[in-house]
């Protein structure tokens, strides 16, 4: 998806099994992409990760959104606090 230069990617859950410094890494490819005009759904469970790269987030629990807005107006504290685990 990042190969191809296109102007929106989905990336579903790119961080499982991902080691720390490559993690780094991808945060620091999306957002210099975000800089070139890119956009991107992210589907993620790691709240750091998302926090690092997004505008805005949508929080689901079981399908259902349980918070959304703009990522820097919502703490992971907040997230947390909205999921059943």
């Amino acid at each position: 998806a990042m190969a191809e230069d296109k102007p929106l990617a989905l990336f579903d859950e790119p961080t499982e099994g991902v080691q720390q410094e490559n993690i780094d890494h991808m945060s620091q490819f999306v957002r210099a992409a975000r800089g070139n005009r890119r956009s991107f759904i992210i589907v993620e469970q790691n709240i750091d990760f998302i926090k690092t790269v997004a505008d805005y987030l949508i929080v689901l629990d079981q399908g259902v959104v349980v918070l959304e807005g703009p990522a820097s107006a919502i703490t992971r504290d907040e997230i947390v606090g909205r999921l059943r685990i």
